[in-house]
């Protein structure tokens, strides 16, 4: 008969290789946004892959891309290899920022995605619905700021940035719930357009089952939040991770974080991008 010890390592090391897939799956659309100038980096962000038709947008939060055209900084697009790839050749960008909206995305070109060596995510692996505010666990992944090195660092150095991603399974805040966990924010929730998650400061297991503890938050706007699924035998694919949201702001003294539901960056897209054939 196998030690109740033994079948917990084997689950242990089974929940880890399960994590390590869906990392891996959720690192492989993730981009680093970097704001620099004179070939000097400013800041970052979080950018995600999607492919809408025959286009390739990164959807993002839209106060990075209010803060580039504000300060007139350049958007650079890092990538996956060392040294890591750079994309400085941006199509066009859109962005809504105002009490409720925090949504951008940034157009870039299929040569472009292909040399930061990442893939985007179809249309149909997003989910713009809002059943997922009852799915509870969600992942949230983005480049913290605090996980890369201290500014300036010039361009031929981005290698050096050591951007790496941060992966938090959380769990989605009950709406029933919003009316006394956050009843004293600046700005008011709203359930159409929101989703608040859990962002602990400590003692969180990551995707591949490591105890860690969780940097601030800085970076990662502009990150994914994926709703989390397994089939019935507990088994996982990329079917059943969706899209559901975009990080943008934190609440330090809650361990909070707050997102954009996905269907307001399509909205923002709209008919310039979407067809009738677009499903989600």
């Amino acid at each position: 008969m196998m030690q109740n010890s033994d079948l917990e390592s084997r689950q242990k090391a089974a929940q880890a290789h399960l994590g390590k897939a869906m990392l891996a799956y959720v690192e492989d659309h993730t981009v680093a946004i970097v704001l620099s100038s004179e070939g000097h980096l400013k800041g970052n962000g979080t950018g995600i892959c999607i492919s809408i038709g025959d286009k390739i947008l990164v959807f993002t939060a839209g106060h990075i891309l209010f803060e580039a055209s504000q300060k007139n900084l350049e958007i650079e697009i890092i990538g996956k290899g060392s040294p890591s790839p750079v994309v400085t050749d941006v199509i066009s960008t859109n962005y809504l920022l105002d009490d409720v909206i925090d949504a951008g995305y940034i157009e870039i070109s299929k040569e472009s995605l292909d040399g930061l060596g990442k893939e985007a995510i179809k249309i149909s692996q997003i989910r713009g619905d809002q059943a997922f505010l009852e799915d509870k666990l969600a992942v949230v992944a983005g480049f913290s700021a605090a996980l890369r090195q201290s500014e300036p660092i010039p361009r031929s150095d981005y290698n050096r940035i050591k951007l790496r991603i941060l992966s938090l399974q959380t769990v989605v805040l009950d709406p029933k719930e919003w009316n006394v966990t956050l009843q004293n924010l600046d700005k008011p929730p709203n359930r159409d357009a929101h989703i608040f998650l859990q962002y602990p400061e400590s003692g969180v297991t990551d995707l591949t089952g490591e105890i860690i503890d969780v940097p601030a938050a800085f970076g990662i706007s502009g990150g994914g939040i994926w709703a989390l699924h397994q089939n019935k035998p507990g088994l996982w694919s990329p079917d059943y991770t969706k899209l559901i949201g975009i990080q943008y702001f934190w609440y330090p003294s809650l361990r909070l974080a707050k997102a954009i539901q996905i269907q307001h960056l399509l909205a923002l897209v709209g008919s310039r991008f979407l067809t009738p054939s677009c499903h989600f």
